[in-house]
């Protein structure tokens, strides 16, 4: 019995699955909402007071970091000395609901993280495919050349997955901070 369609199928599907799960890695994100117990102009000053306009220098402790308009809402953590491009950020806007404030967004990669690199994943397939091709119309002791993409490939993207992980409390702290400015505490602020 012949199982080679079977063979194909399976993956064909593990493949599918590991290019979604890339995808996903770079450009995946988590729809949130906040729902406020103030009024909208309110909502967007309180939560505007919470987060610090991103300039240089300026950062003694870890802080929220971004713009709070009531059409944009875009907010970073930023701790003192650590640079890492695949902090996850939150981007929305206020909405009004009725005689409800809710801010609606998602927590996701900046656009400057996924265009560069999704440019820099870009170059490495170019590279990968050109020296394979080189390659096999040439003669196959040069096979280094499309196994020097793969490496920089998987370079690459352990060094996503390790930003990523060391992250991981970031959508908690800044959820709690969005929560705190926007819902009354039992001591009236």
């Amino acid at each position: 019995m012949d199982t080679t369609p079977l063979r194909g199928s399976f993956f064909l599907r593990v493949y599918i699955t590991m290019i979604s799960r890339f995808f996903n890695l770079l450009y995946g994100s988590t729809s949130v909402q906040f729902e406020s117990q103030y009024p909208l102009d309110e909502s967007v000053s309180r939560l505007a007071g919470k987060v610090k306009p991103a300039t240089l220098f300026n950062f003694s402790e870890q802080c929220a970091v971004g713009t709070v308009t009531e059409k944009r809402v875009s907010i970073c953590r930023k701790i003192p000395f650590v640079r890492n491009s695949w902090k996850p950020c939150f981007v929305g806007a206020f909405e009004l609901d009725g005689d409800k404030t809710i801010l609606k967004g998602q927590f996701g990669f900046s656009s400057s993280t996924k265009i560069s690199m999704s440019f820099y994943f870009g170059i490495i397939i170019l590279w990968t495919i050109f020296a394979a091709v080189s390659v096999a119309s040439e003669s196959l002791t040069d096979l280094y050349f499309p196994l020097a993409g793969v490496a920089l490939f998987g370079v690459a993207t352990a060094g996503m997955i390790s930003g990523k992980r060391s992250a991981r409390k970031d959508v908690d702290w800044l959820s709690t901070r969005i929560s705190d400015a926007l819902q009354t505490h039992s001591d009236g602020t």
